[in-house]
């Protein structure tokens, strides 16, 4: 099912702050690993979702997402996986972004390296460190609590 809002209002709920509504431990460390963490509003009236998932085959590719209503995605992002076609026949290498465009979802990804992220996304080679700066892009303000097992 595919959901369609409006540009401003996709990035106002990007720009919402969101929190992490459970004390849980998260771990991501098997091969195929996926994790749903509810997030909401600080408020309580929007619902969230951050997924995790580590790839089957390949053990090094990531896929991070954050999602609204439950299935509206917002941002993803892909890590050492196959490279992206955009809508207009453009290939994006990893790792890249998919951020929320009206009329398109997640359909368009943008190299994370692009000058426009540099100061947000500071090491993309660090997988940890990307979801700790995706907490940031995505303004998580109490972000889960996920072991680094992954990560080590």
């Amino acid at each position: 099912m595919s959901i369609d809002i409006s540009q401003s209002e996709a990035d106002a709920l990007i720009a919402m702050e969101k929190v992490c509504t459970d004390s849980k431990d998260y771990s991501i460390s098997g091969v195929g690993d996926k994790v749903n963490i509810e997030l909401e509003s600080t408020d309580g009236q929007e619902k969230f979702r951050l997924t995790i998932i580590r790839g089957r085959i390949n053990v090094e590719q990531v896929n991070m997402n954050n999602l609204a209503r439950q299935s509206l995605p917002l941002v993803r992002i892909d890590l050492n996986g196959p490279d992206h076609k955009n809508p207009d026949g453009e290939i994006i290498a990893c790792p890249h972004i998919h951020i929320y465009r009206e009329g398109f979802g997640d359909k368009w990804a943008v190299l994370l390296t692009d000058q426009r992220f540099e100061f947000v996304f500071s090491d993309v080679s660090n997988t940890w460190q990307t979801l700790q700066d995706m907490y940031i892009f995505c303004n998580i303000s109490k972000p889960p609590n996920i072991k680094k097992g992954l990560w080590t």
